[in-house]
Parts: C-alpha cells; structure tokens; sequence
C-alpha cells in the first residue's frame, strides 16, 4: 500500500468520488435551504443548486492550501483529487447551469412563443413535421428586425459606416495594385 493509491485507509479514487458527490449535494442543499429562509418559489428553490456546480474558484485556492498545510505527500494526493474534480464540475457546470435557468422558468425562449403553430389541420389530424417547420420558421422570420440599419443605435451605425468606408478603401488599393501590376 502506496500513498499515491490511498490517503489513510482510504483508495485516492473513492476520497475523489466522495468529493465530487458530497460537494454537489452541499451546493444543492445549502442553495434549497437558503431559497427556503428567504421565500423562494418553488421552481427557483428546487434548481438552483445545479447552477452553483460549476462555480469552483473557493475548491482551487483549497487545493493549494492542502498542499502547504498538509506536506507535499497527502496535501499533493489532495490536490490532485480537487483539481481533477474541478476540472469535471467545469464541463458538466454549464450544462447543469443551462439546465436549472431552463427548469426554474428563468428565462423563456422568445421564439417558441412567436413559432407556435398547431400540429394539427382543421380535420384534427396531424399535420406532416416539414409543413409544420416551414410555417414556424416564417412566424419567426415575421417577427425578426428589418433587414436594412434603422434599428442600430448611432453608435453602431457610426463604427458600421467606417467598417464599410474601411472596405471601400482597401478594395480601392486592391485595385490599385491590381492594375499597376499589368
């Protein structure tokens, strides 16, 4: 028995399960009680523990504690299973994240409102998948902004002018060169 395969009497890879496992479940726990000390709705309560996994920044800085606190042998097998498990709370956080605004009704899709067509014809049978798509990506289409400037501010009106006079200017010189070149 090794000390890089276990940490007292337990396997590294067990502490590392563990880990993982219990600081999501304290995330998710403290985030439903705080949401119940203050009021909450039920939505936000039930799902904002899932968009605290990701946030990491507090199990780093403990990494490097363990390692000067507790010698370069366990601090080193601790920091290890901290910074792994961070690395996995990073790409499945935003997911989790993505998924909790979705579930608590954080935020809608303005789209599936302006794209509700029915799926069924006058006779109540269903309408095929391609006619029902088309009709929902021309209510889409009527609701986005016009093609042409009017809806820019001034500011992105200005720097949109001098991008085109820029363009202009170099397709000039391009020509230029092109022409002297014969």
């Amino acid at each position: 028995m090794t000390i890089s395969n276990h940490i007292g009497s337990f396997s590294l890879l067990g502490v590392g399960v563990l880990y993982f496992v219990i600081r999501i479940a304290g995330k998710y726990l403290g985030a439903y009680i705080g949401c119940l000390c203050v009021g909450k709705p039920r939505e936000v309560r039930n799902y904002l523990g899932l968009a605290l996994v990701p946030q990491a920044g507090v199990a780093i800085g403990l990494a490097a504690l363990c390692v000067r606190s507790l010698g370069p042998e366990i601090g080193g097998d601790l920091q290890t299973i901290i910074m792994a498990s961070s690395v996995l709370y990073e790409m499945i956080g935003p997911a989790c994240a993505k998924l909790s605004l979705y579930l608590s009704k954080s935020y809608t899709n303005p789209w599936e409102e302006a794209a509700a067509v029915p799926e069924v014809n006058e006779a109540g049978e269903p309408r095929p998948p391609v006619e029902v798509l088309l009709e929902q990506l021309q209510k889409i289409q009527e609701e986005l902004p016009p093609s042409n400037l009017t809806y820019l501010s001034e500011e992105e009106l200005a720097f949109t002018q001098a991008a085109e006079e820029q363009y202009e200017a170099i397709g000039q010189l391009r020509n230029r060169r092109f022409l002297n070149r014969r």
